[in-house]
């Protein structure tokens, strides 16, 4: 691995009491962080108690030393404390491109250099979609993106489907290859709402809307239309 490509910034726990009370509190503590990435705080357990505990692992990946590089496995070690039952869920929750996440298993060591059996947690990612040469479109409405909320013109989390709560800004890349681009037009529904001259092609989309509509970007040169990008979307805003 390319040196700086892979850094872990601070690993740590969080404690809740051996209880059925703090079961119930660490698996809602674990749900909010699926659903937003929020971390929540434990509670004070004395040393030695039982205890059900919540790992996380904040990691930073440098893509500028990727190179050829499309495909990364990453491996995290396990290491189960005495008396502790060490099962692990192959469950996971990554909050910045989720859709790169191709799958996720449990790698056992059974020589292991500590006491105990040794267990990495593995995450494969796919990271052909983050890198330029990929992109086959002319035209990309690059916000709102594929299958995130917005609330208020600001991402959350990912979805199923791309849903916005409020106006969002539409940003919008255009290839330089298509040459000299003059102008981008805005359609809702295959209605025009807005068209925009100069880069960054963007438009502020704030009216009253509700449900489901296709969002769809198209740009032109002098004299003919030269690409354009549709995104399905649902939107709840009063305007």
């Amino acid at each position: 691995m390319h040196r700086g490509l892979w850094r872990e910034t601070h690993p740590w726990k969080e404690n809740y009491p051996g209880t059925p009370e703090g079961l119930s509190q660490a698996l809602a503590d674990l749900n909010e962080f699926v659903l937003t990435g929020n971390t929540l705080s434990g509670e004070h357990v004395e040393p030695g108690s039982d205890r059900y505990s919540i790992d996380y692992r904040d990691v930073t990946l440098n893509l500028c030393d990727f190179q050829g590089q499309r495909t990364l496995v990453v491996r995290f070690p396990t290491y189960p404390e005495p008396g502790v039952n060490g099962s692990i869920q192959t469950d996971f929750y990554w909050t910045n491109c989720p859709e790169c996440v191709k799958r996720t298993w449990v790698e056992e060591v059974r020589n292991p250099p500590v006491e105990g059996k040794e267990r990495w947690f593995c995450i494969e990612f796919d990271l052909s979609p983050l890198f330029e040469e990929n992109v086959s479109f002319a035209v990309d409405i690059v916000k709102p993106k594929e299958n995130r909320l917005y609330i208020f013109g600001k991402e959350i989390i990912y979805l199923p489907v791309t849903t916005i709560i409020g106006g969002v800004d539409v940003e919008v890349r255009v290839n330089k290859a298509l040459g000299d681009v003059t102008k981008a037009e805005f359609y809702v529904d295959n209605k025009l709402k807005f068209v925009d001259e100069e880069e960054p092609y963007s438009w502020m989309w704030d009216e009253t809307v509700f449900g489901r509509h296709a969002l769809k970007v198209a740009a032109y040169d002098e004299t003919k239309k030269v690409g354009e990008d549709e995104k399905k979307i649902i939107i709840f805003n009063i305007g």
